[in-house]
């Protein structure tokens, strides 16, 4: 009887906090597009893609990052890297906006077509179970950015990837995969662009040696502070939060982890290559490779 008024109770308490995150989300939905629409009154702007007026990316240029492509890179477990889009035409326009031009209200909605792909590579791949297989058992699974050059980075003036690198690790939480983002790949002695070499071969001379795997701290919840897990995990993480332990930064490395490697645009895949090659000597197993856009065979040469 008692474990019957224990369930009634939580069952109760779990739909009332429910409503009232529902309830959350639809005004935290109204107070976003409130601000949008002042800011786009105060700071007019078009489309990253098109220029369409009042849009940061219009619903057509939305739609042309989900049209999934795939191209095949030796050293991936799955053999296969993985692109929302093609690079040509007003998702190329976009992109560059977002990376060259300092566009970082495009974070969302490039961030969205991330989540999306991830969604696809799930269902495509069985992703969840493929990394489990190839490592043999449950671990977490690394969402590992390709690194930019420190010449980059102080160009642009943050690390143009991590926002693509969170969105998937966060999608992979939401659907219950435990996934945390660590950007374990740095690049050393890299000064030019890949844009100045021209060639597959000059692109992976590029970095060839360059990339190299090192230990990073990234913060992991304790146990119950993961997301999912039912009504009545939700009603203890709230209710109960002192049994719990709170989210801690350790120090992790890639040995024996499966991981992701993702970048924003695929050339020739040398530095997706040698991101999993530099994987591979410091122990750890890269899976797949995810991107926004994969550029076509016959445009390898163009400025990217």
């Amino acid at each position: 009887m008692g474990r019957f008024i224990r369930f009634s109770v939580s069952s109760a308490i779990s739909s009332a906090i429910s409503r009232l995150a529902a309830g959350v989300r639809q005004t935290a939905a109204v107070v976003r597009a409130l601000v949008h629409e002042v800011s786009l009154v105060l700071m007019p702007r078009g489309c990253a893609g098109c220029g369409a007026a009042d849009e940061v990316l219009c619903p057509a240029c939305t739609e042309r990052f989900s049209g999934p492509q795939w191209r095949p890179l030796p050293g991936l477990a799955t053999g296969r890297v993985w692109a929302c889009a093609r690079y040509e035409g007003t998702v190329r326009t976009a992109i560059l906006s977002w990376k060259d031009h300092g566009d970082v209200e495009a974070d969302r909605p490039l961030a969205q077509a991330m989540r999306s792909l991830v969604r696809f590579c799930c269902e495509d791949l069985a992703l969840d179970a493929f990394c489990s297989a190839v490592v043999g058992d449950p671990a977490t699974v690394l969402v590992v950015p390709a690194p930019s050059s420190a010449s980059s980075i102080r160009r642009r003036g943050r690390v143009q990837v991590q926002p693509l690198g969170q969105a998937v690790a966060d999608e992979l939480l939401r659907m219950g995969i435990d996934a945390v983002y660590a950007p374990a790949l740095i690049m050393r002695g890299v000064t030019r662009k890949s844009v100045m070499r021209s060639g597959i071969r000059d692109r992976a001379a590029r970095v060839r040696d360059h990339i190299a795997a090192r230990p990073v701290r990234v913060r992991l919840a304790g146990a119950g502070h993961g997301r999912g897990g039912g009504a009545a995990c939700r009603v203890r993480r709230l209710c109960w939060p002192w049994q719990l332990r709170r989210p801690r930064r350790c120090e992790i490395t890639v040995e024996g982890r499966p991981v992701l490697l993702v970048d924003d645009i695929v050339t020739t895949g040398a530095t997706l290559g040698e991101c999993a090659r530099a994987i591979r000597a410091a122990g750890g197993i890269p899976v797949a490779g995810l991107a926004l856009a994969l550029v076509p065979r016959r445009g390898l040469d163009e400025d990217v």
